[in-house]
C-alpha cells in the first residue's frame, strides 16, 4: 500500500553551488565542452584569491581515475531512464509540490510502500527503479509514477502479477492496510488496478500495474474527494504517457550495465566533487538529461521553460551542481559568446 502524502513528513532540500557550462554536443562520445564560466557574480571579487580547500578545481577524468560504472551501474541506468519518466504537471499542471522523495532507488522502489512490496519485488531481482510523485498547493490530490526494471521480461510478468495478488491479500504488517479493491479501466485493458478508501482522510486512491518489457509501470492517485473521476482519468493518462516515453528509453541490456560510462558527455567533471572527510552515496553523484533533472526541482514547469530557452540538456550534481547550456549566459550589455 502507497503512502499519501499527507502521512509523510516533508524532507529538506540541501542548497547546492551552481556552476554554468557551456557547450553544444550532446551524445556520450562529446569531446569536453568548449567553456566553463566563472564570471563574477559581484564586482571587486577576486576569484583567484578564493580558498578552495581540498575541492576540485579542474575537471577530472573519471576514467583515468578508474571510475567506470561498474557496481554503479544500475544507479547510472537509472539516471539515464528518469529522462524518460512522465512528469505528473504533465498529466495535471497542478502537480507541482513535493520532489524531495523522488529518484533513483537501487534494489527497490524507496518508501512509497508500507508493506512487504520490496521485499516481493526482491524476489523477482529487481535492478532499480525511478519514482517521481507530487501533489497539488492544498495536498488535496496527488499524481505519481515509479518505473521499475528487471532483468527480464518474465521477471517482470511475475513481479506485477505477485504485486497485485498482495494487494489483493489482507495485511501483514502494522502499517499495511489491505486488502485493496480490484477495478479495471477500460482504456487499458492489459493494466492491473486496485482501489482503496481511507475514511480517516476521506481519501480515495487508485494504483495500477502495467508490464512492457523489462519494466513495471506503477502508478499512484490520490483525490480527497472522495470521488473517483479525477483518479481514474489521471492514472489512464499517466499510464498512457509512460507507456509512450518507455517505449522511446534506449534500454541497456541487462549484461552491459556494468560498462556504462559514469560521466555522460564529461560535465560531472567539473563539479567540486566530495573530499574524503565527507559522506556521500549513489544519488549525490549523478548525470541527468533535463526532464530527469526536473523530477527533482522545487517549481518544474517554470524550470522546465529556463531549461527550453537556454538550450541546456545536462545537469551535473557531485558536491555542486553544473548546467551545461547552448551557450555562455548573456551580459548584463545583451552580448552573447557562442564558441560553436
Amino acid at each position: 500500500m502507497h503512502i499519501p502524502r499527507t502521512g509523510r513528513l516533508a524532507l529538506a532540500l540541501a542548497a547546492v553551488t551552481v556552476v554554468t557550462v557551456a557547450g553544444c554536443s550532446s551524445d556520450s562520445d562529446a569531446t569536453v565542452v568548449d567553456e566553463t564560466t566563472t564570471e563574477q557574480t559581484s564586482a571587486g571579487v577576486d576569484l583567484d584569491s578564493l580558498d578552495t580547500g581540498d575541492y576540485n578545481t579542474q575537471p577530472r577524468d573519471f576514467v583515468a581515475l578508474g571510475m567506470a560504472a561498474e557496481d554503479f551501474g544500475p544507479a547510472v541506468e537509472g539516471q539515464r531512464l528518469a529522462e524518460f519518466v512522465v512528469h505528473p504537471h504533465t498529466v495535471d499542471p497542478a502537480l507541482t509540490v513535493g520532489g524531495s522523495t523522488n529518484g533513483v532507488f537501487l534494489g527497490g522502489t524507496g518508501n512509497i510502500f508500507s508493506g512487504s512490496e520490496n521485499e516481493i519485488l526482491k524476489e523477482f531481482s529487481i535492478i532499480n527503479a525511478f519514482t517521481s510523485f507530487r501533489s497539488t498547493d492544498d495536498d488535496s490530490r496527488e499524481f505519481g509514477v515509479s518505473v521499475w526494471r528487471f532483468p527480464t521480461p518474465e521477471d517482470a510478468a511475475g513481479a506485477a502479477q505477485a504485486l497485485y495478488e498482495y494487494k489483493l491479500g489482507p495485511a501483514d504488517g502494522p502499517f499495511s492496510t489491505g486488502p485493496e479493491t480490484p477495478t479495471t479501466l477500460p482504456e487499458l485493458p492489459d493494466t492491473l488496478a486496485t482501489t482503496y478508501s481511507w475514511p480517516e482522510l476521506a481519501t480515495t486512491s487508485l494504483s495500477t500495474l502495467t508490464t512492457r518489457g523489462m519494466f513495471v509501470v506503477y502508478t499512484y492517485s490520490g483525490d480527497d474527494s472522495g470521488g473517483t473521476e479525477w483518479i481514474t482519468d489521471t492514472a489512464t493518462r499517466g499510464v498512457q504517457q509512460q507507456i509512450e516515453l518507455l517505449d522511446r528509453f534506449p534500454a541497456t541490456p541487462t549484461d552491459e550495465i556494468a560498462s556504462l560510462p559514469i560521466d555522460l558527455d564529461k560535465v560531472m567533471a567539473r563539479a567540486v566533487g566530495f573530499v574524503d572527510s565527507e559522506y556521500s552515496r549513489n544519488s549525490d553523484m549523478a548525470v541527468y538529461g533535463p526532464d530527469g533533472w526536473l523530477h527533482y526541482d522545487s517549481a518544474p514547469a517554470d524550470t522546465e521553460v529556463v531549461f527550453e530557452q537556454t538550450g541546456t540538456d545536462r545537469v551535473a550534481k557531485v558536491n555542486s551542481v553544473v548546467y551545461r547550456t547552448a551557450g555562455p549566459p548573456v551580459r548584463q550589455d545583451g552580448v552573447r559568446h557562442q564558441h560553436c
